[in-house]
């Protein structure tokens, strides 16, 4: 009987032992996955941390700091600052991929502009001195140049070139006759200053009348070389202040002797119908 006893104190003692140790082995598990969940919500914790720190958007770092009422205040600024970014840019872009044109108008009545320049070319751009030149054979004249053009349109044709008589039977026009003269030729076959008869000038109140008008105050001339009018001349204001005051400019032009197309001017065949008298 005591031996029997004693067996069953011994199995007992080891049943006692074996709870002990899964008890142990429970209270160990259940406190490394406790240590686990701590270590993922410390991760969790220094996530929000670095953000909130590192980022320079105004607002982000105070939403981790003071009471909670204002950690949701600014938490909600925050939001609705980036929402208010994202939509800004998306309307920005879409306005861009539009294309859209904007035209400011501003309409300004009885405002005081000031006075353009004013170019004045001949339609027929030969002055008395070009006959002058012309009977003395100082320069070329046109009548000469157009029999030089005829000979060649001849030459040509007798040996069968038709392609460069006709190339030559458009040369024959005010614009190549300029281009084969000289260049002073050209300033001496034109109009000059003398063209002018008499200039007047309104400024406020006051009427500045010149017979020269290379006189004229406030204004000077200019004189450049055309290859169809050959001289034509600018009147234009010397400083703003001139131009603003000027009101008006009358001119009284010479538009030269009549054409000579007997003589001298029996040429350009091509400009034949857009040959005026008059000015531009």
């Amino acid at each position: 009987m005591l031996q029997l006893e004693n067996n069953d104190n011994s199995h007992f003692i080891q049943m006692n032992d074996q709870r002990s140790t899964t008890d142990k082995l429970a209270h160990n598990c259940s406190h490394i996955i406790q240590m686990k969940e701590s270590s993922k919500i410390i991760k969790r914790i220094s996530i929000l941390e670095i953000i909130c720190d590192t980022f320079s958007i105004r607002g982000v770092a105070r939403m981790r700091r003071g009471p909670p009422f204002l950690r949701g205040l600014w938490f909600c600024f925050v939001l609705i600052m980036t929402v208010g970014l994202l939509l800004t840019t998306y309307l920005l872009v879409q306005d861009y991929l539009v294309y859209d044109v904007s035209v400011n108008i501003h309409v300004d009545l009885d405002a005081k502009s000031p006075f353009p320049a004013l170019t004045i070319c001949h339609h027929h751009p030969f002055s008395q001195n070009a006959y002058h030149l012309w009977r003395h054979g100082d320069v070329m004249s046109p009548s000469v140049f157009n029999k030089h053009m005829r000979n060649l349109t001849h030459k040509f044709l007798m040996e069968n070139d038709v392609d460069a008589a006709e190339t030559l039977y458009q040369y024959d026009s005010l614009s190549i006759y300029y281009q084969n003269i000289k260049t002073i030729d050209a300033y001496r076959l034109g109009h000059d200053t003398t063209a002018f008869l008499n200039c007047m000038r309104r400024v406020n109140q006051t009427m500045q009348i010149e017979d020269n008008c290379m006189h004229m105050d406030g204004f000077q001339i200019r004189k450049f070389s055309h290859h169809i009018y050959f001289n034509c001349h600018t009147f234009e204001p010397k400083t703003k202040i001139e131009a603003y005051d000027t009101d008006t400019i009358a001119l009284i032009v010479s538009l030269g002797t009549d054409p000579n197309y007997n003589n001298q001017e029996q040429a350009f065949l091509v400009d034949l119908f857009e040959m005026a008298r008059g000015l531009r």
